[in-house]
C-alpha cells in the first residue's frame, strides 16, 4: 500500500506533464491552423486573379474567348441571358421603388381629413351642389382652408392640382412598373451597372472553376495547392484529435485530485501509484475518476465489490481487500486522525 500523499504527488506530477504536453500541442495545433490559413488565402487570392484573367470584361470577343477554353461551364447565350435577366429585374425594382414612392406621397394626401370627401364632392367647382344657407356649406369651407393651410397653398384649386399631379404620377409608375415586369421596357445600362453585372458574372465563374473536377492544366498551381490543402488539412486533424486527447486526460487528472484531496482515505493500492506515475498511462484515470464519482470518497465501508471491480478492474475495494480494510479500519476506530 502506499499513502495518499503519494498518490496526489504523483497525481500532481502527471498534471503537471499533461500540461505540458497540452502546451506543446497546443502549440502546434496553432501554427499548423495558421499555416493552413494562409494556403486557404492563397488559393483564394490566386483564383480571383484566373477569374480576373479569364474575364477581364464583357466583350464579346473575351466571352467567346472563354467559352472555347470552358465550353460546357461559360457561353455566351448564359452570360448574355444573365445580363438580361439581371438588367430586367434592377428596371423592376427600379419601378417598384418609384411606384411605392408615389403611392405613399398619394395615401398621405389622401389621408387629410375631409380632402376626399371635398374632391369628390367638386368643392371649388360648379359641380359643388351644397348651398350657403346648409350648415355643411360652412363645415367644408372651414375644413378646405384647413387644408390650404396645411399644404402650404394659396388656394383651393392650387390643392386640387397638387392633388392630381400626385394622383398622375401614381398611375404613371404603375403603368412603368407593370410595363417592367412584362419585359416591354428597353433596357438601359451604365458603367456602373455593367461593372455589376461583370462582378456577378465573374462570381459564377470562380464558383465553375473551383467545382471543375479535374482541374484542367492551366489550374494546376490551384491542384497544387488543393493538394497541399488536403495533406496539411490530415495532418491537422491528427494534431487536433491529439490535443482534445490530452485536454480530456488532463480534465480528468484534475477531477480525480480533486475528490482524492476530500476523500478521508489514507491508503491506496501502490499499483495505482505506479500507473499514475508512467509518463504514458492515462487509462488509469478515467477508470478511477468514474469509480470516485460512484460515492462521495475513494472507496466506502457500505461499496460493493462487485461495482469496484467493474470500475477499476481489480479486487476489493480501491483496488484490493488491503485498501478495504485499511479504510475500515481507520473509519471504525475513530482515531484515524486528518488525511495525510
Amino acid at each position: 500500500m502506499s499513502t495518499k500523499r503519494d498518490f496526489l504527488t504523483a497525481l500532481g506530477k502527471k498534471i503537471t506533464a499533461l500540461e505540458k504536453s497540452l502546451s506543446t500541442v497546443a502549440l502546434q495545433c496553432t501554427t499548423a491552423e495558421q499555416e493552413q490559413r494562409t494556403r486557404l488565402v492563397k488559393r483564394t487570392d490566386r483564383l480571383d486573379a484566373l477569374v480576373t484573367e479569364l474575364l477581364p470584361d464583357l466583350d464579346p470577343k473575351t466571352i467567346m474567348a472563354l467559352e472555347k477554353k470552358l465550353p460546357k461551364v461559360i457561353t455566351v447565350k448564359h452570360i448574355e441571358g444573365f445580363r438580361t435577366e439581371f438588367l430586367h429585374q434592377q428596371e423592376i425594382s427600379v419601378a417598384e421603388a418609384m411606384e411605392k414612392g408615389a403611392a405613399n406621397a398619394v395615401r398621405h394626401c389622401i389621408n387629410t381629413k375631409g380632402l376626399q370627401q371635398l374632391i369628390d364632392d367638386g368643392y371649388g367647382t360648379p359641380a359643388y351642389c351644397t348651398n350657403f344657407w346648409q350648415r355643411k356649406f360652412y363645415a367644408d369651407w372651414k375644413r378646405a382652408d384647413e387644408i390650404i393651410e396645411r399644404f402650404q397653398k394659396e388656394t383651393w384649386d392650387q390643392v386640387v392640382v397638387h392633388y392630381n399631379e400626385l394622383t398622375a404620377e401614381l398611375r404613371a409608375a404603375q403603368n412603368a412598373l407593370a410595363s417592367a415586369r412584362a419585359h416591354e421596357r428597353p433596357l438601359h445600362t451604365t458603367p456602373a451597372m455593367d461593372a455589376l453585372i461583370l462582378g456577378k458574372v465573374r462570381v459564377q465563374l470562380k464558383a465553375a472553376l473551383d467545382a471543375l473536377d479535374p482541374k484542367p492544366d492551366w489550374m494546376r498551381f490551384i491542384k497544387y495547392l488543393d493538394k497541399q490543402i488536403g495533406k496539411h488539412a490530415r495532418s491537422l486533424m491528427v494534431l487536433q484529435k491529439t490535443r482534445d486527447g490530452v485536454q480530456g486526460s488532463l480534465n480528468m487528472a484534475l477531477a480525480l485530485r480533486t475528490k482524492a484531496v476530500h476523500s478521508p482515505v489514507r491508503e491506496v493500492p501502490r499499483h495505482y501509484v505506479t500507473r499514475v506515475s508512467r509518463d504514458s498511462d492515462t487509462d488509469i484515470l478515467m477508470p478511477l475518476l468514474l469509480y470516485t464519482m460512484m460515492s462521495d470518497h475513494f472507496s466506502t465501508p457500505h461499496d460493493s465489490a462487485s461495482t469496484t471491480d467493474r470500475m477499476t478492474g481489480h479486487g476489493g475495494e480501491f483496488g484490493g481487500a488491503g485498501a478495504s480494510q485499511s479504510y475500515t479500519e481507520t473509519s471504525s476506530s475513530g482515531r484515524g486522525g486528518s488525511p495525510s
